[in-house]
């Protein structure tokens, strides 16, 4: 199950970056203990959750799925923070997911692709 979720949100972080890169959108993403959700820039950078999106909509995470650590290009993003996609811009991100069965990691690659890396097995 939270391989699934983890593979969902690979799906959606991908579909954001492409979005912003060949759709000229600005779209952040954010989590918290809880869940995750999308935003798009208007104007002047201000942020606004999208509500009225099936694909981008607030999701919570599954049951014992949760954050455990956000970087961007190699910095460490503090929780709450925006994970921006811009349209001249594809940042390389890495975010790891604590699952039941161990820690999920869901890393961009160069080519705009989302990877998930499973925990391996004992």
């Amino acid at each position: 199950l939270a391989a699934a979720e983890a593979e969902r949100l690979g799906l959606l972080l991908e579909t954001a970056l492409q979005e912003a890169q060949w759709g000229g959108r600005a779209i952040a993403w954010s989590a918290d203990s809880k869940g995750y959700r999308f935003l798009q820039g208007e104007g002047d950078r201000r942020w606004q959750p999208i509500t009225d999106d099936e694909m981008f909509r607030p999701r919570p995470f599954a049951e014992g799925m949760g954050i455990a650590a956000i970087e961007v290009e190699g910095q460490s993003l503090p929780p709450g923070a925006l994970l921006e996609f811009l349209p001249a811009t594809a940042p390389l991100f890495r975010i790891t997911l604590t699952a039941p069965q161990g820690e999920l990691v869901l890393r961009s690659l160069h080519t705009g692709r989302v990877d998930l890396e499973l925990p391996r097995p004992q």
